[in-house]
């Protein structure tokens, strides 16, 4: 038997744990506890578990010290030919192409709605671009990232520039999130929804970060 263990698979052992016991619902302790035992029994149980990463790799040894041997690394892979660098085109031109088609949704309340009326368009104004691309949950920390977005935004100024951040996403904190950027009071932040991997690509070949 070769299992692989996702990142998200790991975090049922993380420091935070015993804090979300306190306050958690008996229904879903029980689950937590259904849920370590079925992993510590596959742990004894599999001959070969993937791991993608070299911190998910020291976390497997250390949480199944016993099963370490077992734990083989095969790095996350991606298709090239959707993630490419792109050459046939300027920057600026991929700019005009991508932001033409994506529109900023900030408002917690709208931004699910098909035709967003609060939806805007993005400046493209800025001197560097910041892309973040992922799951609105909570181990990803998004709201640290709109925390300290609103530092690199006041540092930034202060020179004389302009930054900008896109986050390219959705998920269960997705309300949250928006009302969290709204309270922290970010100039130059915006999220655009969930997006193909057209537009990752693109973002990806025209960010500083």
């Amino acid at each position: 038997v070769v299992t692989t263990i996702h990142g998200t698979d790991l975090k049922g052992y993380g420091e935070k744990i015993p804090e979300f016991l306190k306050d958690a619902s008996p229904r879903n302790a029980k689950k937590l506890s259904i849920y370590k035992k079925c992993a510590e029994e596959a742990a004894k149980m599999g001959s070969k578990f993937i791991v993608i990463s070299d911190a998910q790799d020291a976390r497997f040894k250390e949480l199944y010290p016993e099963q370490a041997d077992k734990a083989v690394l095969v790095r996350n892979s991606y298709d090239s030919n959707k993630f490419f660098r792109i050459t046939d085109r300027s920057r600026e031109e991929i700019i005009d192409d991508v932001f033409g088609r994506l529109q900023g949704h900030n408002n917690p309340e709208t931004f699910a709605q098909p035709d967003d009326p609060n939806a805007v368009e993005l400046p493209r104004d800025f001197d560097k671009l910041s892309v973040f691309v992922g799951k609105f949950v909570e181990f990803k920390g998004v709201d640290s990232l709109i925390h300290g977005w609103k530092k690199v935004e006041e540092e930034m100024e202060s020179q004389g520039k302009k930054p900008l951040l896109l986050i390219v996403g959705a998920g269960p904190l997705d309300k949250k999130l928006r009302e969290e950027a709204a309270k922290v009071g970010t100039k130059n932040l915006y999220f655009v929804g969930r997006q193909g991997p057209d537009i990752i690509n693109s973002l990806q070949n025209i960010r500083s970060l």
